[in-house]
């Protein structure tokens, strides 16, 4: 409510606001482990690597599966739990950056409206 009683009808959204939007941001994360994007990504070996007894020479190209990365119990607790709250206090004064990703070139427009109770 305060980013809305800072705005008038006409302003949008900027980085700022997004980082005091601590909470939105972390259901945002958390929406974005679940379901990520994208399906995954390949990166390629830097330098000879062995994985889980294999050997991957330098200069191979590797795929990583987000969903099997995001799902793992070894990286996150109860991986099927939708939980916002589990990226709370990881890093406490993280920084956002812009990623090279498609996003509305005006920025994030969208109008709060206040709750009705």
């Amino acid at each position: 409510m305060g980013i809305d009683n800072s705005k008038t009808a006409n302003d949008l959204l900027n980085w700022e606001d997004l980082r005091k939007m601590r909470y939105s941001w972390n259901v945002a994360s958390e929406v974005l482990r679940l379901a990520p994007p994208l399906h995954g990504t390949f990166r390629e070996a830097i330098e000879d690597i062995t994985y889980d007894g294999y050997v991957i020479p330098k200069g191979w190209k590797l795929h990583w599966i987000a969903d099997d990365t995001h799902r793992n119990q070894q990286y996150f607790q109860n991986p099927d739990k939708f939980d916002p709250m589990r990226w709370e206090k990881v890093i406490p004064d993280e920084k956002l950056v812009s990623a090279p990703t498609p996003r509305p070139a005006q920025g994030l427009p969208v109008r709060l409206y206040p709750q009705k109770t």
